[in-house]
């Protein structure tokens, strides 16, 4: 959690430590993560929720593909990092990330970027002007 507690001290992007994560441990993440500034939730059809950008973009090309079966229209979806990890980065052969599949019980740290410059160089670039959720789970001690 080094990395996060110096990108947290810079002030850029937006962060959840545990102590914020523990006081809504009963909340599911779609809930958490609707109150952090920028993002947008997008439902789909059987409870699933997924992390959009609410700050919209410059043009209809940066729309990322849905998937009609689930109800998850087009749009701006952020890239999601799990410890490190990319699990949703918006190419056609990647499922969209349900943020609910994980509880904040689970979670040390939460970090999101809802642009590029704001973003970390390493979860920054090309592809990356929808947003950036990085989730970091706990160790146990």
């Amino acid at each position: 959690m080094r990395g996060f507690e110096e990108r947290r001290a810079l002030g850029i992007g937006h962060f959840l430590t545990r102590d914020d994560l523990a006081k809504k441990e009963n909340w599911r993440m779609a809930e958490l993560l609707s109150q952090v500034p920028g993002v947008r939730i997008v439902r789909g059809r059987a409870g699933q929720a997924f992390v959009m950008n609410s700050r919209g973009q410059s043009t209809i090309l940066l729309n990322r593909p849905g998937n009609r079966q689930l109800g998850i229209p087009p749009g701006c979806y952020a890239d999601v990092y799990l410890d490190g990890v990319e699990v949703y980065a918006g190419r056609d052969s990647m499922s969209h990330f349900d943020v609910n599949s994980i509880v904040p019980f689970l979670l040390e740290g939460v970090e999101y970027y809802s642009g590029p410059a704001e973003a970390p160089i390493q979860y920054s670039g090309t592809g990356k002007t929808c947003g950036v959720l990085l989730l970091w789970t706990r160790i146990s001690k």
